[in-house]
């Protein structure tokens, strides 16, 4: 079958090593939730995955651009731990010429600073690869298994509120055929140290300012001058750096706020942003006749009648209205408003 291409024919289980190669792959999430600000119609999912072991870790982006994939696989690394001896990655522009397969001379630079060096697959022709300059040697117990034949008791997850212990991960097989978890054998993998400090690329993304003069980011509102409501601004954040950048359609910058931990529902108003908008709220007051609709009309004669009538001060019967008034009324009415 076409969906089926390796039914019916023998496949293949390449073993790695603990540490030996971490494997990339962006996943793409159709219709994000409405309140994720500047996902648009899909949401990227970049999945870092130890081969060894299968513990993986992933981090959402609005974009699949260079920049966007460093900060995210930055993100993926500190949470797996730390950096394997090999990356291996899809076809991707970002990292590779697709016709080639060579790492790009871009993306290189971000290998160096990793401490790798970088060269194009020598199996599976549709991959490249990455490697760092230190020597891999994978961790053993007294008995001589990258792991232990018994699993440790689980550890407890955060938030996690249910009486009832939380359920095992699955046995596998390692090279040694022991059983073991992926928490097992990814406790032996060896994982060299992250560098000091990430690769300084630069964020750049596209943001439309609030009636409030606020842009929202990763999970945070941020406010610049009250005169851009309304309009597009840029937010450009560079790795390593605690400052956040807002600049105009034109590339003026208008406003830096220190970046706070994403996520966390902030805002964070500049005193002086406080104090124009509250200026050019109370410039826009008006003492003109309001609309229509909004002004405090007294009472008629039919309403003052009723009352008089529910107060019992008057025994008068109610005017008679002739409705040819209201139908004349009606006619000459272009509008139900």
């Amino acid at each position: 079958m076409a969906c089926r291409p390796a039914g019916g024919r023998p496949v293949a289980v390449i073993e790695h090593l603990p540490a030996e190669e971490t494997q990339w792959d962006w996943l793409d999430l159709p219709d994000p939730p409405a309140g994720w600000d500047g996902y648009g119609a899909t949401a990227h999912l970049l999945v870092g995955a130890l081969s060894h072991s299968g513990k993986w870790r992933g981090m959402l982006s609005e974009a699949t651009d260079q920049p966007q994939l460093i900060d995210a696989q930055h993100q993926v690394v500190v949470r797996l731990g730390g950096l394997t001896r090999v990356w291996r990655f899809d076809r991707m522009a970002t990292v590779v010429h697709p016709a080639s397969g060579k790492v790009t001379a871009s993306y290189a630079a971000v290998a160096t600073t990793m401490g790798c060096r970088s060269n194009r697959a020598h199996r599976g022709g549709a991959t490249a690869r990455v490697w760092s300059r230190r020597p891999t040697t994978p961790r053993r117990n007294a008995g001589g298994a990258p792991c232990p034949t018994t699993s440790p008791s689980p550890t407890r997850r955060p938030g996690w509120t249910s009486s009832a212990p939380p359920k095992a991960m699955p046995a596998r097989v390692d090279v040694d055929g022991n059983r073991c978890t992926v928490a097992d054998l990814a406790a032996n993998e060896r994982l060299a140290p992250l560098p000091a400090a990430a690769f300084p690329a630069e964020v750049s993304v596209p943001r439309q300012v609030t009636p409030l003069a606020l842009v929202s980011f990763r999970g945070n509102r941020y406010s610049v001058p009250p005169e851009l409501a309304g309009g597009p601004v840029t937010v450009t954040h560079r790795l390593g750096s605690p400052v956040l950048s807002f600049a105009t359609d034109r590339g003026v910058t208008v406003a830096l706020h220190h970046r706070v931990a994403d996520g966390t529902g902030a805002t964070i108003r500049s005193e002086h942003h406080v104090t124009a908008l509250n200026k050019a709220a109370l410039a826009a007051f008006s003492t003109a006749r309001p609309h229509r609709r909004k002004e405090r009309i007294p009472p008629g004669p039919a309403a003052l009648f009723a009352a008089e009538a529910l107060r019992g001060n008057t025994t008068d019967t109610e005017p008679v209205v002739d409705l040819a008034v209201y139908a004349a009324a009606a006619q000459a009415r272009r509008n139900l408003t």
